[in-house]
């Protein structure tokens, strides 16, 4: 553990989020190369690079409008948070741009103090899914291929940001409701196999360790 603190150290928390999720992106090219996960890589890169640019401009055009300081890797990581979470279809083109704005329009505007309250990531898609629901989507990241390199590079993060309270409750609420509704509801046989699909999919870990924690 010291010599996971002393890397952790030499690291800020935008990097190291920003290199989680540039190498979860990376992974999930390779299994697309290999059919393990059902998209294109070319798909995928005119994804990503839809939402970094859209990010970017929103993010540089609403700064400039209300006099805020920028932080242009902080819209990186929305934007390739959001490459991870809508489908890399083409078809979802649109979504992804409008999902994108709605997230950077979010850290502007949903404040208290200068400060945005909800993750912008998560802001986005709750907007642009009320709007239209059909482009609400599916969380690709979730996939049992995935869950090893979500949780490790996870677990980095909670260390560095010294928020794993904050995760394990959640995660342990989870655990909860979905056991008391089984139960409630007489689905006991199915208990092991949902819980088992809950967590091995990753996406329950990728929400937990990046959205959920930023901001507290």
């Amino acid at each position: 553990m010291k010599l996971i603190d002393r890397f952790l150290n030499t690291i800020t928390m935008y990097r190291l989020t920003l290199y989680y999720l540039i190498f979860l992106l990376l992974y999930a090219l390779a299994l697309m190369f290999t059919h393990l996960l059902p998209y294109q890589p070319i798909d995928l890169a005119i994804s990503v690079l839809a939402a970094i640019l859209t990010c970017y401009i929103s993010n540089w055009i609403l700064a400039s409008w209300l006099g805020a300081r920028s932080n242009s890797e902080s819209a990186l990581i929305t934007a390739l948070i959001l490459a991870l979470l809508v489908p890399a279809l083409l078809y979802y083109l649109p979504a992804i741009i409008a999902i994108s704005v709605a997230a950077m329009g979010s850290k502007y505007f949903l404040t208290i103090d200068k400060s945005h309250v909800f993750n912008p990531a998560a802001a986005g898609l709750v907007a642009v899914g009320l709007l239209s629901p059909n482009h609400a989507g599916i969380w690709w990241i979730g996939s049992v291929y995935l869950f090893w390199p979500v949780l490790l590079g996870g677990l980095l993060l909670a260390r560095k940001i010294n928020r794993a309270n904050v995760i394990w409750t959640f995660l342990l609420t989870y655990l909860a409701v979905v056991a008391g509704d089984l139960i409630w509801t007489g689905r006991v046989s199915q208990l092991f196999h949902t819980l088992w699909f809950g967590f091995s999919n990753s996406a329950i870990l990728f929400f937990a360790f990046v959205m959920l924690t930023e901001p507290l």
